[in-house]
């Protein structure tokens, strides 16, 4: 079965990137879409990282063989700087959930491979935030607990949110080689600082 690869170019690869994250024209959101940060050049960032993952897929014949797509985690793991081992982990447990006729779907596989590595990308930077948040919150108050972090992410916390989400796009800006308006994160970073220590 082939891939149309525009397709998947335009519209899913788009999609996975932008979810949850970017809204147009250069609007960076939080995971529930309460609160909003102008950011202009993140939607030119946002195409520049849908044309580099494309031009990684195009490289490939995508079918049942996993073989490809491990290859394109490789690759993409190399280019966006997190371990592929990873999202390659992350691959085949979705894999071995589907049912036997989906699990030979091209498509199928293809989605959960572009999923798996900007979920992979994505917690990369979730875990450079924390350290950089746990380092503050120590300086302030040795006795706290540093899964509070964890704590405010599964509650969904729209400050925390808007801030990982302005964290990735600035990480993404760096691989685009894309400058975009300098982001100013200090009042969040304290307003999510000030949640860990008193929550």
């Amino acid at each position: 079965m082939d891939l149309n690869i525009e397709n998947i170019r335009n519209r899913v690869i788009r999609e996975y990137i932008a979810k949850n994250i970017y809204q147009d024209p250069d609007i960076i959101t939080d995971r529930t879409n309460v609160v909003k940060f102008e950011a202009p050049g993140s939607g030119e960032v946002i195409n520049r990282m849908v044309d580099i993952f494309h031009t990684f897929l195009i490289k490939y014949k995508f079918e049942g063989n996993p073989e490809p797509y491990i290859n394109l985690i490789s690759e993409l793991a190399e280019e966006l700087g997190f371990e592929s081992r990873i999202a390659v982990d992350y691959f085949y447990s979705q894999i071995s959930l589907l049912d036997e006729n989906e699990s030979i779907n091209p498509t199928t596989y293809l989605l959960l491979c572009i999923g798996g590595i900007i979920e992979t990308f994505q917690q990369k930077i979730i875990r450079r935030l924390s350290l950089r948040l746990n380092r503050k919150v120590m300086k302030q108050n040795k006795d706290i607990k540093l899964n509070k972090f964890e704590s405010l992410i599964q509650k969904a916390d729209a400050s925390l949110g808007l801030l990982i989400n302005i964290e990735i796009i600035k990480e993404m800006s760096r691989i685009a080689c894309i400058p975009i308006k300098p982001l100013i994160t200090d009042h969040l970073e304290s307003q999510v600082i000030n949640k860990i220590i008193t929550s």
